[in-house]
């Protein structure tokens, strides 16, 4: 065989219908020195963050600063747009049935769906 051979090569696992017997996976469960913390990297966030600025390049494709929400009047929100946007298959399916129950459970016959 020429080329790159990788160090754990079995040939045996490259011949179609050929059996074979993969060996069990041996170690320890838990290492017998315990874990290594590694570093202790955390910092608390300050008291009072008002202050405090994220800098994000004004150019930048995938980050952008959010403005601050306004404060909440009290008030439910009603009559809003949901979009939902699902892909392929059975997950789609199921995202849409279950979207599917829970306008009928909480919503009224005036909802519309699009």
């Amino acid at each position: 065989m020429k080329g790159f051979v990788p160090p754990h090569f079995n040939p045996d696992l490259s011949v179609p219908g050929k059996k074979f017997k993969l060996t069990p996976p041996s170690g320890d469960e838990l290492p017998s020195r315990g874990f290594d913390p590694g570093q202790d990297t955390f910092q608390p966030p300050p008291e009072d963050g008002s202050n405090l600025k994220v800098d994000v390049a004004e150019d930048s494709n995938r980050l952008q600063l959010l403005q601050p929400f306004g404060k909440w009047d009290g008030k439910d929100l009603e009559d809003l747009l949901v979009l939902i946007k699902v892909y392929r298959g059975r997950v789609a399916k199921y995202i849409s049935f279950f979207l599917i129950l829970i306008a009928r459970k909480y919503m009224d016959a005036t909802t519309h769906f699009v």
